[in-house]
């Protein structure tokens, strides 16, 4: 299943993120886009678990999960000093 086959790709985050340029993330897709254009071509275990966390809430749409993958996109964007 591709990204644009997920339900709720564009589904808005529980809040939005704001970055140190001033840059908000404010659905699912803009968190998962500024993760692929930033940290183009890096593999980790980190960088893995968040990127799927953005998937699994896309798929179901939960409030939980999305508030889970928000959660956990910026403890990824704070440990690069982005947030």
């Amino acid at each position: 299943m591709s990204e644009t086959d997920l339900p709720h790709w564009n589904a808005d985050l529980d809040k939005p993120i704001l970055l140190r340029d001033g840059k908000e993330l404010r659905t699912l897709h803009d968190a998962a886009v500024f993760l692929d254009e930033r940290f183009a071509g890096q593999r980790g275990v980190q960088l893995t678990g968040v990127r799927l966390a953005l998937r699994f809430a896309a798929r179901t749409g939960a409030v939980a999960e999305i508030l889970d993958a928000r959660r956990v996109v910026e403890i990824l964007l704070r440990g690069n000093d982005l947030v």
